[in-house]
Order: structure tokens, then C-alpha cells, then sequence
């Protein structure tokens, strides 16, 4: 009695010994391989829309910002690489992570000089009125590197995100292993606790109790856990003190570091949008998204009344050279922010280029769209801007058209940019509605 009572005593020592150990392990090693190389995949993600902001770049500053967000990403990935290493020498992932991420950071080197050069190019074409054809050749093969160099890139950044994948699979597997094993330890345990004696039956079932509670079955709800797709806080109960506890404590942490750069992605892309579609300055819509808007108007009700207005700053050259660029941009936001409060909700503003604004009027007559653009311009010509010690008078002139019987978008654009200009030659601050001709008629037919 005595030795089978201190045999299952031995026994369960062991064992409990075993579990120790293997938990140890499990929480040291594994879990820590598997959060470096979750790291490893959120950095490699992270580097793709570091290289979206660097390709979104306008100006060397921006392009700069953008190349160190590249390099402390490039930097991450290479520590990490260098841990994943540490931690599994012989994981046959590890090679192709590391040429990837090779790969990938000299082809983003590549993608930066291109932008530059972009940036250098498209400043060039800005500054001339004639932009040489050298010039604007140039522009375009940089334009076509940058289109081969982005599509390599992402090649790439799928191989990197395949490898990490494969790499984590790789730990999850090893760790469903060693669970495995755990559990059939157990098992054999309870077999020859049970063989040694009837008297210590009971003492054992508490101990495999304890046991299959605290150690296995806390494993176990952690696997089902990390087996989700898409994993919260929530879902990861922690309990005791032990190092299981600590492992579930740091695997929380990681979800919520995760759950947090997703939020931040998400605010991130919803800004890339924004800047995608507005103007910097003044916070109206930008050129190329008024045009889409305008095209996508024309082709949803062909019949629909609307009109389209230009705006033009009259003289504001002169406003730049006698006060300056800071003085002239406060003068564009002024503009852009009168337009914001005298104009309806239901009109379409933009920024089209320069000192120029448009406007969308759907579902307006030609004589309510001027009454609107008129009180715009008596407001702006009333109210002179100050900035500083400088006094801007300000002006306006605006061109307005109406959808031209049968007329596209293009066509109607022009007819707009007709008016506004037979504005100018009227003598400036007015607005001129471009009237139907015979020729409209006639070009619809």
C-alpha cells in the first residue's frame, strides 16, 4: 500500500513535473515565436501602405516622410527576422523571408528615386508652359518604371505575408503538437495511477482534476482561441497566476496591439481617401474627382437639368506678386470657405486649378444658378480679405452653362469655360450664362 501510494505520489510528481516543463516551453518558445512572426506579418502589411504613401507622394518633403516610415518598417522586419531566427535557426521559411525582404527594400529604394524623380519631372511640366517633349517623355517611362516597380513590389509583399504565413502555421502546428503530446502524457499517467492501487483511485482522480482544469484545459480554450479568424481581447479568459496565465496575459496583449493597428489602418486609409479626393488647400473636392463626379452625373440621368459653373480670381497673379504666396493661398481659403457658407449643400464644389473653382448645380435653372453665384460674388467683391497688414479687394468672375440639348460632359465643360472667359473680356467681376446657339442643335444632330 505504502508503495503504491508513494509511486503514484512519484508518478504524479513527475507527471505534474512534465507539464511544468512543457507548459514552460510552450509559453517561452512557442508563444513567443508565434507573436514575432504575427509582428513580422503586421510590419510586412505595414510596409505596403508605407509604400502606397510614398507612391501618393507630391512633393520631396512628403516623399521624405514617407521613406522614413519605410525605413523604421524595414528596420522592424529585419529585428524581427533576426529573432525568428534566435528562436527556430532551422525553419526553412526564414530563407525566403529574408530574400524577400531583401528584395522588397531594394525595390523600394528603386520606388523612392522614381517618385523623386516624378516629383522633380511634374514640378518641371508645372513651371513651363510648354513643357519640352524630352521632358514630358521622361515623365512617362518614370510613370511605367514606377508601374513595374509597384507591381513587383507587391508580388513580393505576398511572398513575404506567404512565408510569414507559413511560418506561423509552422509554430501553431508545433504548438497543437506539443498540446497533443501533453494530453497523451496525461493519459498514460492516469493509467498507471489507476493500476497502483484502488486506495489512491480517488487521490488521482483530483489530481488529473487539477490537472485537465488548470493546465489542459486552459490550453485548450486558448487553441480554440487562436484557431479564430479574427481573435478579440474578449475571447481570451485569463485565470490564476501561473505561466499559462502569463502566456495568455501576453497573447491579450498582442490581440489588442493587433486590433488597435487595424483601427489605426482603417483611420489611416479613410485619410488616403480623403486626400485622394479633396483639395489641401482648401478642403474642396479636387480637380479629378469633380470631373468623375461630372461624368458620373452625366451618364445617371441624361435628361436631368443641371448646370456647370467656372469661377475665376480676377488678377490674382498680381495678389501673388504684390503680397506673396502666403497672402494668395489665404485668399483661396477665403474663397473656398465663402462658397462653403453662401452656396447650397446640394452644389458641387471644387478646386479645379489654381485661382479657378467649379461648381455643379444639378436639378437648377440657369437664372437660380446665377442668382446663387451672384450673391457669391457681390459678398466676396464687398468684403475685402486681410491678412496681416495686407488688404486684399477681392473679385470674381464666373461663367455658367447649362446642359447642352444632347451635350456630354465635355462639352458642356467647354461651354462653361466659354462663358467665364466672355466674362473676362466684359471687364471681370460679373457672371455671364453662356446662352443656347443654332450650332448646339446642330452638333446633337
Amino acid at each position: 500500500m505504502a508503495v503504491a501510494t508513494v509511486g503514484a505520489v512519484a508518478l504524479a510528481l513527475n507527471a505534474f513535473s512534465e507539464y511544468r516543463r512543457t507548459v514552460s516551453a510552450l509559453a517561452q518558445e512557442k508563444t513567443e515565436g508565434l507573436m514575432t512572426a504575427n509582428l513580422l506579418q503586421q510590419q510586412a502589411e505595414s510596409l505596403v501602405a508605407s509604400g502606397a504613401m510614398l507612391l501618393l507622394a507630391d512633393s520631396q518633403f512628403r516623399r521624405r516622410q514617407a521613406m522614413f516610415e519605410i525605413q523604421d518598417r524595414v528596420e522592424w522586419i529585419g529585428r524581427l527576422t533576426t529573432e525568428l531566427y534566435a528562436l527556430r535557426p532551422s525553419a526553412r521559411q526564414l530563407a525566403d523571408i529574408r530574400h524577400n525582404r531583401g528584395q522588397l527594400q531594394e525595390n523600394l529604394s528603386t520606388l523612392d528615386r522614381l517618385v523623386a524623380q516624378r516629383i522633380e519631372l511634374w514640378n518641371r511640366v508645372r513651371n513651363s508652359e510648354t513643357p519640352s517633349p524630352a521632358v514630358l517623355r521622361r515623365l512617362g517611362e518614370v510613370e511605367s518604371r514606377l508601374a513595374d516597380v509597384l507591381q513587383e513590389n507587391r508580388a513580393l509583399s505576398r511572398h513575404l505575408e506567404v512565408a510569414v504565413a507559413y511560418h506561423v502555421a509552422a509554430i501553431r502546428e508545433e504548438m497543437r503538437q506539443t498540446v497533443k503530446a501533453l494530453n497523451a502524457d496525461v493519459v498514460r499517467h492516469e493509467r498507471w495511477l489507476m493500476i497502483a492501487a484502488a486506495v489512491v483511485m480517488v487521490v488521482l482522480v483530483l489530481i488529473v482534476t487539477f490537472v485537465q482544469y488548470s493546465v489542459v484545459g486552459r490550453l485548450t480554450r486558448m487553441q480554440r482561441v487562436m484557431r479564430l479568424p479574427r481573435p478579440t481581447p474578449q475571447d481570451i479568459v485569463i485565470r490564476g497566476h501561473d505561466e499559462i496565465a502569463s502566456m495568455g496575459l501576453a497573447v491579450r496583449r498582442y490581440v489588442e496591439r493587433i486590433t488597435a493597428n487595424e483601427r489605426r489602418i482603417t483611420q489611416m486609409n479613410e485619410e488616403l481617401q480623403f486626400h485622394a479626393t479633396r483639395d489641401a488647400l482648401t478642403g474642396l473636392h479636387n480637380r479629378r474627382h469633380f470631373e468623375h463626379a461630372l461624368y458620373e452625373t452625366f451618364e445617371r440621368d441624361p435628361a436631368a437639368p443641371l448646370c456647370l459653373a467656372m469661377i475665376d480670381i480676377d488678377h490674382f497673379k498680381e495678389v501673388n506678386d504684390t503680397h506673396g504666396h502666403d497672402t494668395g493661398d489665404r485668399v483661396l481659403i477665403h474663397v473656398a470657405e465663402q462658397m462653403r457658407y453662401l452656396l447650397p449643400e446640394s452644389m458641387y464644389l471644387a478646386r479645379y486649378g489654381g485661382e479657378e473653382f467649379a461648381v455643379l448645380a444639378s436639378g437648377l435653372s440657369p437664372e437660380h444658378t446665377r442668382s446663387l453665384l451672384e450673391r457669391l460674388r457681390r459678398q466676396l467683391a464687398a468684403q475685402p480679405v486681410h491678412v496681416g497688414d495686407d488688404t486684399v479687394e477681392l473679385t470674381i468672375s464666373v461663367g455658367i452653362a447649362p446642359r447642352l440639348p444632347g451635350g456630354d460632359a465635355a462639352r458642356t465643360l467647354k461651354a462653361a469655360d466659354e462663358s467665364l472667359y466672355a466674362a473676362k473680356r466684359a471687364g471681370r467681376n460679373r457672371t455671364v450664362i453662356r446662352p443656347l446657339r443654332a450650332d448646339d442643335q446642330e452638333t446633337t444632330q
